[in-house]
């Protein structure tokens, strides 16, 4: 519990408020987006009452040393379709819980390969991009699919980047 410290550190922290206060709007529409997709497959929550919680826990977990904002259940809509209920959240919380408190998640990190971390998460993002076209009116799909843009371009040049730089080493290693 870090209470002192986040009240003592306070006046240091003002100079990243630029990159805070523009996270925090991120988080708090993509909680809204969040409880737009619950609604799409039957689940109606209060979106005041999600974004008060998602508040709440992000405070906890700073008064903790937790530096990043918590969020709605991103896949909510993905899972459900998968079967999951409840329980599945609960145990995937405590069992996250008991590696926490264990010591256990930097192991757990490690141990599950990044091929199948990422294949999870290419699943959950295509089914988040397709209840986004289902949320939205047809008359808004283009200007839509249009914001959608930058991000493509975004991940291709990082891919591109990645590509390249190994090829300019292998490159100046076979020339050297």
């Amino acid at each position: 519990f870090a209470l002192s410290a986040v009240l003592s550190s306070f006046d240091e922290n003002l100079i990243y408020l630029g990159v805070a206060l523009p996270l925090a709007l991120l988080s708090s529409i993509g909680c809204i987006n969040i409880v737009r997709a619950a609604l799409l497959v039957g689940d109606q929550y209060g979106t005041r009452s999600v974004l008060r919680i998602d508040a709440a826990a992000t405070l906890i977990g700073a008064l903790f040393g937790g530096v990043v904002q918590t969020t709605a259940y991103l896949g909510h809509a993905t899972y459900k379709r998968m079967g999951a209920r409840q329980t599945y959240t609960l145990v995937t919380g405590a069992v996250i819980v008991f590696l926490a408190l264990g010591g256990g998640i930097g192991f757990a990190a490690s141990a599950i390969p990044d091929a199948v971390l990422k294949s999870i998460l290419i699943v959950v993002a295509a089914d988040i991009v397709r209840v986004s076209f289902l949320s939205v009116e047809s008359r808004e799909a283009p200007s839509f699919l249009f914001a959608l843009i930058p991000a493509v371009f975004a991940l291709c040049y990082s891919k591109l980047e990645v590509l390249f730089n190994r090829a300019a080493a292998e490159i100046s290693t076979l020339g050297g």
